[in-house]
């Protein structure tokens, strides 16, 4: 006969079931909210990009976050991220030779080339829509297979401005 210390205890009725759905909710949390918990926000005092001061939490963007700028940050180095957002009141200028890439870019704000013999380039993937004050880098440029969409009630002042691969740059308000 085995001693007591060895033996399981018998399993409780509907403990599987309740496995099952802790694990479901864990991975919806994971799934669904992940995307949401990968925004990264300037602060509103900005600041440089490449500046953990700048970002609300301290944490650089990478090439998957979301960006929101919600002050002056300067590009003062190549970057990228999924999609930015620079909202009203806010800026996002070159301090130097920088290049900015991105799946699609929302301005509310001010893009533009910081001038000097400095360059502010886009290399955006699919959008750009401009419903801010100014939009005025020196060279944007579609990446992605397909449309490129540019919308917008804002006026785009670009040096540069092309499409690197096959597909139209389709132009809407």
């Amino acid at each position: 006969m085995k001693p007591d210390l060895l033996r399981r205890p018998a399993p409780r009725a509907g403990r599987g079931f309740f496995r099952g759905v802790e694990w479901v909710a864990c991975w919806l949390l994971v799934c669904c909210w992940g995307p949401l918990l990968a925004q990264v926000q300037s602060t509103s005092a900005g600041g440089n990009w490449s500046d953990p001061t700048t970002w609300i939490g301290g944490r650089v963007p990478e090439a998957g976050d979301d960006v929101a700028i919600n002050g002056p940050v300067s590009l003062n180095q190549n970057s990228s991220c999924r999609n930015i957002t620079v909202n009203a009141g806010a800026s996002l200028r070159n301090a130097g030779l920088a290049t900015l890439t991105a799946n699609s870019l929302t301005n509310r704000g001010t893009v533009e080339n910081s001038g000097g013999g400095w360059v502010l380039r886009l290399r955006i993937a699919s959008s750009v829509v401009n419903d801010g004050v100014s939009f005025a880098p020196q060279q944007l440029l579609f990446t992605g297979a397909g449309d490129a969409q540019l919308s917008g009630s804002g006026l785009f002042n670009m040096r540069e401005f092309d499409k690197e691969i096959d597909g139209r740059i389709v132009a809407g308000s």
